[in-house]
């Protein structure tokens, strides 16, 4: 699944904190520019995933910098690289034209390598890329819903 993303959409990562218990948030992504891209890829267990929250040095590499098999069409600039595993639940966030915020959620059965691309490489001030998880911009009102999401069975 490579679903492209309009600028601003989120998505939200959630860990089931207990078997019977809320769920919390592990961080929030963000789409930098309209036609940044998410990919998910299933994966066959734990040491088969990876991410830039353990500081792995594996995230730097991009494992497929062209999406032809030829290697002549360039694939979008690598910007962040995170995983869910089994029970984790994903979040899509997006505001359409109304102004009306729309969600979809995803619960992950497997592991989950999730690998962000984006159209438009955004620098920040001290001069690195911004990476998926670093906002231009969020609203309170964003943040009080993404808080009320985690109660969610």
């Amino acid at each position: 699944m490579k679903p492209s993303l309009p600028q601003g959409d989120r998505l939200i990562p959630l860990r089931q904190q207990s078997s019977a218990g809320s769920s919390a948030i592990i961080d929030i992504w963000y789409a930098h520019t309209t036609g940044d891209q998410f990919e998910l890829q299933v994966a066959r267990d734990r040491e088969s995933v990876f991410g830039m929250s353990e500081l792995d040095e594996r995230t730097t590499i991009d494992t497929m910098p062209f999406v032809d098999e030829l290697g002549q069409i360039h694939n979008l600039a690598l910007n962040g690289r995170e995983f869910l595993i089994p029970g984790d639940r994903l979040i899509w966030v997006s505001r359409h034209s109304t102004g009306q915020a729309h969600c979809a959620i995803f619960d992950t059965w497997d592991y989950l390598q999730i690998t962000s691309r984006t159209v438009k490489p955004k620098f920040s001030s001290q001069g690195p890329g911004l990476i998926m998880n670093f906002f231009l911009t969020m609203s309170p009102k964003i943040r009080r819903k993404c808080g009320s999401w985690c109660a969610l069975p």
